[in-house]
């Protein structure tokens, strides 16, 4: 009976520690994570544009952008890094974060200037080429400029 009662409690430990905490993300489940957090954010733009050119409120077209933002910061939070690249997507988690809560605040574009080109700040050129090796193959990746620049 007791094992009836603790295989429950075991199954749902297991379940838990797999659900993130310290591990370590593949790099091609980070890059597939990255490529659908950029699509989202390129397809809520896209969206929050049209949405914004029928309002005249200026304020209400701001915060109309400011919701695929956020979706954005939120995805490429919750990703999963390989060990080498944990470090700089704890930064560029927290500066992104920044960017998105300043542009709420302000109501002014110059405070995504740390997006660029890419919503994606960029870490260091060998970890980056290991993203873009494992993206190849990712359907999700395709029109992400970022992973798949060819």
């Amino acid at each position: 009976m007791k094992l009836l009662l603790f295989a429950p409690f075991a199954l749902l430990l297991t379940t838990l520690s797999a659900c993130g905490g310290d591990s370590d993300g593949s790099y091609e489940s980070f890059s597939r994570d990255l490529c659908k957090a950029s699509s989202g954010l390129q397809a809520g733009i896209q969206k929050a544009v049209k949405d914004a050119s029928t309002n005249s409120d200026p304020n209400k077209a701001i915060e109309t952008i400011a919701d695929p933002i956020d979706a954005f910061v939120k995805a490429f939070d919750n990703g999963d890094p390989p060990k080498n690249l944990k470090a700089w997507h704890a930064q560029s988690a927290k500066d992104l974060k920044q960017a998105a809560e300043t542009f709420r605040k302000q109501k002014d574009f110059t405070a995504l200037s740390g997006f660029g080109d890419s919503p994606v700040p960029d870490p260091p050129s060998s970890e980056k080429q290991k993203l873009r090796d494992a993206a190849k193959n990712l359907t999700e990746c395709d029109g992400v400029v970022f992973l798949k620049p060819n």
